[in-house]
């Protein structure tokens, strides 16, 4: 039985891009392998260079990608805003972060660690496995674009 808090995350999760496609019984499955972290104003969720093989998404709130790992070179990337996922690469490659993302706000997010995947059903795997990939080649795409 869905509790009331797992019927609001999976009505947000819904309206994103990473998973609108998704069915109830699907997300209801992520729902149980996640957590629902909360990140406080100028808090990092990951920081640049530390292994961590979790995705995200931004639930409420704002946050910023950083890179550089001294003050002299941190630098404004990119925004987040609700609905926006990360840590793909962090999923596929398990590497360390290639960037820090900070809380510009308070920020709920969505987190799957990469081991807790497994225990999905192979149906509800591969369309995560192939969003992470589609989700890749946009961010790559528009990186083209932007140096382009």
């Amino acid at each position: 039985m869905k509790t009331n808090e797992n019927q609001k995350w999976s009505a947000l999760l819904k309206t994103t891009d990473f998973f609108k496609k998704f069915e109830d019984k699907e997300l209801d499955q992520i729902l149980e392998i996640c957590a629902v972290k909360k990140y406080a104003a100028n808090q990092y969720i990951v920081q640049e260079g530390v292994q961590d093989n979790s995705f995200f998404v931004i639930l409420r709130g704002n946050a910023s990608i950083i890179k550089g790992k001294t003050p002299y070179d941190k630098h404004q990337i990119s925004k987040l805003s609700e609905g926006d996922s990360f840590g793909e690469m962090a999923i596929v490659l398990n590497e360390p972060r290639s960037a820090s993302v900070l809380a510009t706000i308070d920020v709920y997010a969505l987190c799957i660690k990469g081991d807790k995947i497994e225990k999905l059903n192979l149906e509800v795997r591969e369309k995560l496995f192939w969003n992470f990939a589609t989700s890749l080649a946009e961010h790559l795409k528009k990186r083209d674009i932007m140096d382009g």
